[in-house]
């Protein structure tokens, strides 16, 4: 049983397959940290974008129109949908 065991279980694994296996996630590790500096140099860049056009929005004085805003009386619709409320029920179905 035990010589049916060993065709299951593998070799030790050598110094070679070892180093090979670092040299492989070292290189994805390199490639990982690359692309991610990579992204946070254009965060950078779309952020110092933003606050230079916040200030120079701000420095320079252009604002929005901004107009008064008042509410109106009740839309037709809402006085039409309040007098459909207000009806008393009727006995008959319609289809």
């Amino acid at each position: 049983m035990r010589d049916d065991l060993e065709v299951l279980q593998p070799s030790p694994a050598t110094p070679e397959i070892l180093q090979g296996i670092g040299a492989g996630l070292s290189d994805g590790l390199a490639r990982e940290v690359r692309s991610l500096d990579q992204a946070l140099r254009w965060w950078k860049v779309a952020a110092s974008v933003l606050v230079l056009a916040g200030g120079f929005a701000l420095l320079s004085g252009n604002r929005l129109p901004v107009g008064s805003a008042s509410a109106s009386a009740p839309l037709e619709i809402d006085k039409a949908f309040e007098e459909l409320l207000d009806r008393p029920a009727s006995s008959e179905r319609r289809p």
